[in-house]
């Protein structure tokens, strides 16, 4: 029996595609990156290069701490141990433009329905395009 068959798998994929030119080191580096959750332990001494100018899929079961990796590449964790690099940086604000992320809970009200979720979202743009208009 082929544990793929009944294993619940979540997929997050990282794009790499989209780098500045002038970088010619690896998109992603991690080096042994351990993480815990209090008892829990996460990720374990991982190591992991991604080179630029592909698409990358991360696979694996439910709690096999895709998420953790995630976040420690988009700087909202830090690794208990070793290091995370996204194109030769540690996360931050810095390389946070440069990188596209989409948490699980993908919507941003769960409580509302589509089409008023687009409202918001399409009255948001509007005054983002009214402010930049009135300031130029």
């Amino acid at each position: 029996m082929n544990p793929l068959d009944f294993t619940p798998w979540f997929a997050i994929f990282l794009f790499t595609t989209m780098v500045e030119k002038e970088f010619s080191g690896l998109a992603v580096e991690v080096d042994k990156a351990s993480f815990n959750y209090n008892n829990i332990k996460a990720l374990n001494e991982l190591s992991l290069e991604v080179p630029t100018g592909i698409s990358f899929g991360l696979l694996g079961p439910n709690g096999a701490g895709k998420t953790t990796l995630i976040r420690l590449l988009v700087g909202l964790l830090r690794p208990k141990s070793g290091s995370v690099q996204i194109l030769g940086q540690k996360p931050s604000r810095k390389t946070a433009h440069l990188i596209g992320y989409m948490p699980q809970l993908h919507s941003l009200y769960t409580e509302l329905s589509v089409l008023i979720g687009f409202a918001v979202i399409i009255s948001i743009l509007a005054a983002i395009t009214l402010r930049r208009g009135a300031a130029s």
